[in-house]
């Protein structure tokens, strides 16, 4: 037990098409990104209640958050390992994702058969996001 680990994202395919129940056998740990807290090193000492007083508390602490914070902290995106890539690794990643999920799983997912069409389809759809 516990002599190896496999990782990595969702197998669509595959998990559609295993037939036997993993019951007992598997393991499914979903990690999330980093927080803007957890990349700033800022840690609470009390659990989070929705008071007054520990809203405040965690107030004083956490940096103030402003348009140029969130976006900032959007694009560095909270793959601890993408946080201290230079920009040229994180453009090539964010480039990657798009072939490999967008491009690949979705197109396949949705039955889309004009890959063309569909890049610019995203493209617009990028673009329309950044005006706002």
């Amino acid at each position: 037990m516990g002599l190896f680990w496999l990782t990595g994202s969702q197998q669509f395919e595959m998990i559609k098409n295993v037939s036997e129940s993993l019951a007992g056998r598997i393991g499914i740990l979903e990690m999330y990104n980093l927080s803007r807290n957890e990349k700033e090193g800022i840690l609470f000492d009390d659990e989070l209640d929705f008071s007054l007083e520990c809203l405040q508390s965690r107030q004083s602490i956490a940096s103030k958050t402003d348009a140029h914070n969130v976006f900032s902290h959007i694009w560095m995106g909270g793959i601890p390992k993408l946080i201290t890539a230079k920009a040229e690794e994180r453009h090539e990643y964010y480039n990657s994702y798009v072939s490999t999920y967008l491009m690949r799983d979705v197109v396949n997912l949705g039955d889309v058969t004009d890959m063309s069409r569909f890049a610019k389809f995203l493209t617009v759809c990028a673009a329309l996001i950044q005006s706002k």
